[in-house]
């Protein structure tokens, strides 16, 4: 049997919750998740976790917050001017705001004050700091990739 490579492109279905037993994500309709394995656009923890698996493997993965989405850090609370934001929208603490400094791409942000003309946002992931517990399911391997 097939078992899940570097480069394959499978199909999985799989949660995320808090070592305390918070859930953060899980798909509601139940359908699997197309992912390449080896792109890089999944958590490297879970990508790795992946490898070896079978259509029809379970599997429960605990990541440290280093390998999960990383230690909060307090540096990623910035007080910026508003009139450098450019938005659209009145900003609420608590709310997400989508904004892009000095150029870079566009970040998504927890609005954490709003003060007169600046605003101080949260670009911590909202699970950083936070012990991870994944639960996978290999559900099919569509194809597979270079097994490097």
């Amino acid at each position: 049997m097939k078992t899940v490579g570097k480069g394959d492109t499978i199909l999985v279905r799989y949660s995320s919750r808090t070592a305390e037993g918070v859930l953060f994500e899980s798909p509601d309709d139940g359908e699997p998740e197309t992912v390449t394995v080896g792109q890089g656009r999944i958590n490297p923890g879970f990508e790795k976790a992946l490898l070896g698996m079978k259509p029809g493997d379970k599997k429960t993965v605990e990541l440290p917050c280093e390998n999960a989405y990383g230690k909060y850090r307090k540096s990623l609370v910035l007080r910026l001017k508003r009139k450098k934001l450019n938005l659209t929208e009145e900003p609420e603490p608590g709310k997400y705001l989508k904004i892009s400094l000095d150029g870079r791409e566009a970040g998504l942000v927890k609005v954490v004050k709003v003060a007169g003309s600046y605003i101080v946002v949260d670009a911590n992931h909202p699970m950083a700091g936070e012990d991870m517990v994944y639960e996978l399911e290999v559900v099919d391997i569509i194809s597979k990739g270079s097994q490097e």
